[in-house]
């Protein structure tokens, strides 16, 4: 039997050549019935669609490059798995390259180079790999920015509202009757999200004409203030992970969690569910973030100027706060 080709599609489905070639990429322009009707009779007929000649005659590689630090927490994991279904969809390829340092990035970056990616998306954002990207940009291979933020704001973006969610985590522990609240972060954090959720803590204490916020980034530090009589009874930590380690050292100091003391995390990991933390934290659309990207860069791919995007986060409340106990 012959191999089923797209103008073999598009005569049994009735349609032109350009119409199969617009639903097998999932196309918006092309009607939702007829992109079914040929994506399903595609799928029957064991269509393989030739990207090595569709590469040939459009000069595109059909493939895009992910470029992350680790992959050590789920959070990288989710974005990865949010750029590859979109990837998928798109019948595209997907390079993935994890460097922690910026002298294996230069050589991830020239194994993209070399596997003529068509662009690419980072979820990391050093001054010198902005510059190495920038300068892939001049030569025709753009890239996005996945839940990660350079000052010079030299590329399109897609992340959370990272100050929204600061302000969303103090709202709910003030909500609470909190009134002394800290905020706990790692100081080994580059990420600049780590300023812009303090800046929402700071946003809604001064909307309830509060003090402003204490801050620690050291588990000695956070020791200290714990074992103190004017500790906090609301902590909002920069991410789930420092949450993890906040409940630990306030156990160490005596207190229980949440009757001594209220505790939220932010990016809703798989660990915050668990019994041993049931943690209330703020949800990131971890998945969504990765595809978005992916759409953002094939649009830049194809020519088209595209507007950074902030997604709004959510409070997901367990059983790590609770209301403040007033004094008899």
């Amino acid at each position: 039997m012959a191999a089923i080709t797209i103008k073999s599609l598009a005569e049994m489905a009735g349609v032109s050549y350009a119409t199969v070639s617009l639903a097998l990429n999932d196309d918006p322009r092309v009607a939702e019935k007829t992109k079914n009707k040929i994506q399903k009779l595609a799928k029957e007929l064991n269509y393989v669609p030739n990207n090595f000649g569709r590469a040939l005659q459009s000069n595109k590689s059909r493939l895009v490059g992910y470029l992350i630090p680790n992959i050590t927490g789920s959070f990288l994991v989710d974005i990865l798995q949010g750029i590859g279904s979109a990837a998928t969809r798109r019948n595209y390829g997907l390079l993935v390259a994890i460097a922690d340092i910026d002298s294996k990035m230069e050589e991830q970056i020239e194994l993209f180079r070399e596997k003529r990616v068509d662009g690419i998306i980072a979820s990391c954002s050093s001054d010198n790999l902005m510059k190495r990207l920038s300068e892939l940009g001049r030569n025709g291979i753009p890239t996005v920015l996945a839940s990660s933020e350079n000052a010079k704001k030299s590329f399109p973006l897609v992340l959370t509202d990272n100050v929204e969610g600061g302000r969303i985590a103090a709202e709910h522990l003030i909500g609470y009757g909190h009134r002394k609240i800290l905020y706990a972060f790692s100081s080994d954090t580059k990420d600049s999200s780590k300023y812009d959720r303090l800046q929402g803590v700071r946003k809604a204490l001064r909307a309830h004409h509060m003090p402003d916020a204490m801050t620690v980034s050291s588990t000695e530090e956070l020791f200290r203030v714990l074992s103190g009589r004017e500790r906090p009874t609301g902590i909002v930590c920069y991410s789930d992970y420092e949450a993890a380690i906040v409940q630990s050292v306030a156990r160490k100091a005596g207190l229980r969690v949440p009757q001594d003391v209220s505790i939220t995390g932010f990016d809703d990991s798989r660990t915050a569910s668990l019994p041993e933390y049931n943690l209330t934290t703020v949800a990131q659309a971890k998945t969504q973030i990765g595809e978005i990207a992916f759409e953002m860069l094939l649009r830049r791919i194809n020519g088209e100027q595209v507007e950074s995007v902030r997604l709004k986060p959510e409070i997901v409340i367990r059983g790590s706060t609770t209301r403040i106990k007033k004094a008899v």
